[in-house]
């Protein structure tokens, strides 16, 4: 699946995001790239850049890779199998951790997200506790189209980030 969503702030494009799902038998890999510039006239007074790369295999991340550029500010962020069985290493901007095996990144594509509680940033590593809460249904209309969608806003550390 091949999905380009555009970025749009007061009426204005201001960038892109392109999400690629490819699934096979026992795995899921989903490649993310997000580019936002923002102009003043007609001068960048913002930029915003994030590579992902993200392997899944039978429900357990297996791979994890980012990079990021946030106006300057730039992140490498990746997962790799640790000594410890139950565990995962994180490392974010050459600092390793050891982190619990079920950790997730935060990216929004999936609906496991809203079941997880240990997750991290995928833009710069950093650990986001949360907890979701069910506040039952609303109807959503996209593009003309109503749709039935459960609002679950997140707590925590990861509150109104999403």
């Amino acid at each position: 699946m091949h999905q380009t969503f555009d970025i749009i702030r007061k009426d204005d494009k201001i960038g892109a995001n392109v999400v690629d799902i490819d699934r096979t038998a026992d795995s899921t890999t989903v490649k993310n790239k997000t580019d936002i510039s923002v102009k003043l006239m007609y001068v960048e007074v913002y930029r915003y850049q994030h590579n992902c790369s993200e392997t899944w295999k039978n429900g357990q991340l297996a791979a994890f890779k980012s990079q990021t550029d946030d106006n300057g500010t730039k992140h490498v962020v990746e997962i790799a199998p640790s000594a410890t069985p139950d565990k995962v290493t994180l490392i974010v901007d050459g600092k390793k951790s050891e982190e619990p095996k079920s950790i997730a990144p935060a990216s929004l594509w999936s609906k496991d997200l809203i079941t997880r509680t240990e997750l991290f940033d995928p833009a710069d590593g950093k650990r986001l506790s949360v907890k979701v809460k069910d506040l039952g249904e609303e109807t959503l209309t996209i593009q003309g189209r109503q749709a039935s969608n459960p609002p679950l806003p997140a707590f925590g550390e990861a509150a109104g980030r999403f």
